[in-house]
C-alpha cells in the first residue's frame, strides 16, 4: 500500500501482532483513514516520471486515490491470515490524522498514472511471506 511513514507503520504493527497470533491493536475507533498502495504501483509510478518530459519539474501525489479505515484494514489482514483474531481497540493517539489521501488527478493526467493493485491484493501478497 504507499511507502507513507503511517501506513507503513501500522501495516508492519498488525502483521507483528497476527504473525504472534495477537489481535491488532488499533487506535481510536478504527474510522481513520489512509490511502494504502502497492509498492509495485510506487515504482511504477516513479519509473514514469524519470521517462516523461512533461513531468521534469513537477510534483506528484502517488497512491490510489482511495481512502481505507483502519478497522478495515485490519479486518482484510486478519481474514488473509486465516487466523481467528479480532481487532482491538485503544485510546487515540494525539496527533493522530483522521483523514488522509493522496490526490491522483494530475498525475493521471500528465503520466497516465493509474494503479494497477487493489488493496487485498496488495496485502495479500506483501504477506505471503510474513505470515
Amino acid at each position: 500500500m504507499s511507502e507513507l511513514a503511517d501506513g507503513l507503520g501500522v501495516i508492519t504493527k498488525f502483521i507483528e501482532r497476527i504473525r504472534n497470533d495477537k489481535n491488532p491493536v488499533i487506535f481510536g475507533d478504527g474510522n481513520q483513514t489512509r490511502d494504502f498502495i502497492y509498492i509495485e504501483d510506487v515504482v511504477e509510478a516513479l519509473i514514469n516520471v524519470m521517462e516523461n518530459k512533461k513531468a521534469v519539474g513537477e510534483v506528484f501525489n502517488i497512491g490510489t486515490g482511495k481512502t481505507t479505515r483502519i478497522k478495515e484494514l485490519a479486518e482484510i489482514m486478519i481474514k488473509i491470515s486465516g487466523k481467528r483474531l479480532e481487532p482491538e481497540f485503544a485510546s487515540e493517539q494525539v496527533g493522530d490524522i483522521r483523514e488522509s489521501y493522496a490526490d491522483i488527478k494530475k498525475a493521471e493526467e500528465i503520466l497516465g498514472y493509474k494503479p494497477k493493485y487493489l488493496l487485498e491484493q496488495g496485502l495479500k501478497l506483501y504477506m505471503s511471506n510474513l505470515i
